[in-house]
């Protein structure tokens, strides 16, 4: 996948997720991460 262009550079919106969008070939693509945090998700 050759990534022509950021839209959203990776940033927390919350504790233990990081967004970021990209647009590679011309869509535009939402990538999402999550990070298990203490007491939240076991």
């Amino acid at each position: 996948m050759k990534i022509r262009q950021v839209i959203v550079a990776p940033n927390p919106p919350a504790d233990g997720i990081r967004v970021a969008m990209i647009e590679p070939n011309g869509m535009p693509i939402e990538l999402i991460e999550f990070k298990r945090v203490a007491g939240l998700m076991g």
